[in-house]
């Protein structure tokens, strides 16, 4: 009956199984270089950027090492810088993390809780490394640990000029199973490779954040 009303409005109620099959269910840039099923077309990055996409492939950003590089000494020599860093790190972790539940005591207040300790998200001294981290090398690549039964157990903060993202040219990744690889800068070889899910890469400001490609450069 509620179908013929809406029919005659010209309406159509949606059912739950079509509901389930249009939620996106990826990750940004998940759908790799292949772009079946839209209309996306040529590239993301810029002709520059896109140049040392074809380098990287080959090995890690050497420009953005140095870049890394030169503000950690500045960090280490230049006391206002330290005070810069340290200043918003501490402001931007201040009460750490935490879930808005409108039941407290719920079974997943217990889950959140024990979710919070296994990463160590209670840990001051954890948090503010990570947005240290995020304010020196301009990005914040975190490795999720899981255990056998598949559940979540520590969050690693990886060094930024260790991870290659794999993108092609149009700046997607090539194959979202091999979405990042961590290179050793000495011998050139390749450490591990992390899927999609297991490394995230938060950057801060990209050139251009559709581009997966791009690596954020802090300047401090």
């Amino acid at each position: 009956m509620i179908d013929s009303l809406l029919g005659r409005f010209g309406y159509q109620r949606q059912t739950v199984a079509s509901q389930a099959d249009t939620t996106d269910r990826t990750l940004p840039g998940e759908t790799a270089s292949n772009t079946t099923g839209t209309s996306e077309a040529g590239r993301r990055g810029t002709p520059e950027s896109q140049v040392k996409t074809i380098y990287r492939q080959l090995t890690v950003d050497y420009e953005l090492r140095a870049i890394i590089n030169d503000i950690r000494m500045m960090d280490k020599q230049d006391g206002r810088v330290k005070r810069i860093h340290n200043r918003i790190a501490r402001d931007v972790t201040r009460g750490g993390i935490v879930m808005l539940n409108a039941t407290p005591g719920s079974q997943l207040q217990a889950q959140w809780a024990a979710y919070v300790r296994r990463l160590e998200l209670n840990n001051p001294q954890k948090l503010k490394s990570d947005a240290r981290g995020l304010l020196m090398e301009g990005n914040l690549p975190i490795q999720w640990v899981l255990d056998g039964a598949a559940n979540v157990v520590a969050a690693v903060r990886m060094p930024t000029e260790t991870i290659r993202p794999n993108v092609a040219l149009n700046g997607r990744f090539i194959d979202p199973r091999q979405a990042y690889t961590q290179m050793d800068l000495q011998g050139g070889t390749e450490l591990a490779s992390f899927p999609l899910w297991q490394l995230t890469m938060a950057r801060l400001d990209p050139d251009n954040h559709d581009d997966m490609a791009a690596l954020a450069a802090c300047r401090t």
